[in-house]
């Protein structure tokens, strides 16, 4: 069992190599909605693609068919998750060094805190494996949130520096907890915070996924999955868990950018937007990206484009507009009918179903 999470280590962590320093994504260039930007992945229909050539997902499949799924995923999680520390961090701006952080448990305290602006919409994002409030990924959705001044952000640091499977095993179970906390929140506000905006990267996506789900009070009218994780989660047989659906909340959103590696390569509906058809090589992404023995800022490249994406897309509103079609190919030939757009971070963005494209250039 030990060789499964050295083998994630590896091509998902490979520790021996620094994270990249991030910076914001100001020099991005953006199409229009008539795609017209190229791919480097000459698969033709990518939203089913599984990149079945690529050497992660052989290595990675053929690894967790050696092992037995239910023992790496299930034993003693639900008692560890009961007693595992739950952070929230709460970024009242202007600055990323603007914030107040509580316990899971007294969560409400936030309320009273002297800084909870109630005129405020409330956005939570909940970061992926290895990365809590202060890491450059999450400052990165930080500074772009508070760069309009406009959104109460709150971000969930959860035990998720663990080894992967075991953090994946306990990932329901910190739902509950942090379900109950959440609807306790709303209750305590008297009224006065009774929807949030979720957003969550990589396994990130999945647990706010699993609370939104589970939540009673609290409304969530929008949740954003920023290339929800593939590794453990469906559809695979080896799978621990299920993983984001569609009736998780009012309207989800998934941004795929790494489909069939590190990102889930289905569809996980109403809504899923594919940028540049989804896959890596996203634009800006190295030959690294398709090497699992490089370093891990390289080999991620195109599973973080996600959440760089949806950074500029909130610190620029209106920049990111996506169009229903019915395959890439058939969007990159002009075949779509233009007027079914969408903004992909649109409390709006579920009024018509179906599976969005758009292309972006180099970042």
């Amino acid at each position: 069992m030990t060789s499964v999470c050295s083998l994630l280590l590896i091509v998902t962590l490979a520790s021996q190599c620094a994270f990249a320093q991030l910076t914001e994504p100001t020099n991005i260039t953006w199409p229009s909605v008539t795609s017209s930007g190229t791919c480097d992945n000459s698969t033709d229909d990518l939203i089913t693609s599984n990149s079945s050539s690529d050497p992660f997902s052989t290595i990675l499949q053929n690894t967790f068919n050696f092992v037995n799924s239910t023992i790496i995923c299930k034993t003693g999680c639900e008692e560890a998750a009961k007693i595992a520390l739950i952070e929230i961090y709460y970024f009242y701006g202007p600055t990323e060094t603007d914030y107040e952080v509580v316990n899971l448990n007294n969560f409400r305290a936030l309320l009273t805190g002297g800084h909870w602006n109630f005129s405020r919409n409330t956005t939570c994002f909940f970061p992926g494996y290895l990365n809590d409030a202060k890491t450059d990924y999450t400052l990165t959705v930080v500074n772009a949130y508070l760069s309009n001044n406009s959104t109460n952000l709150l971000v969930v640091v959860w035990p998720n520096r663990q080894e992967y499977s075991w953090m994946v095993c306990q990932m329901p179970y910190l739902a509950q907890r942090l379900a109950k906390a959440f609807d306790d929140f709303s209750t305590a506000s008297s009224g006065k915070v009774t929807t949030m905006v979720f957003v969550g990267h990589s396994v990130g996506a999945h647990l706010c996924a699993y609370t939104a789900r589970l939540l009673v009070v609290l409304r969530i009218p929008l949740l954003a999955a920023l290339d929800p994780a593939n590794p453990l989660f469906s559809p695979y047989p080896w799978r621990c868990q299920e993983g984001i659906g569609a009736s998780d909340a009012e309207c989800v959103v998934t941004l795929h950018t790494d489909i069939g590696r590190l990102g889930t390569p289905i569809a996980i509906g109403p809504v899923d937007c594919y940028a540049n058809g989804g896959t890596y090589r996203q634009p800006g992404c190295t030959e690294y990206d398709m090497n699992p023995t490089g370093c891990a800022d390289k080999f991620a490249c195109s599973h973080t484009k996600a959440l760089l994406i949806w950074c500029y897309a909130v610190r620029y509103p209106g920049s990111i507009i996506a169009r229903r079609c019915s395959s890439y190919s058939a969007d990159r030939s002009g075949m779509c009918d233009s007027s079914e757009t969408i903004d992909i971070t649109s409390l709006n963005s579920c009024r018509i179903p179906g599976p969005y494209y758009f292309n972006t250039t180099n970042i």
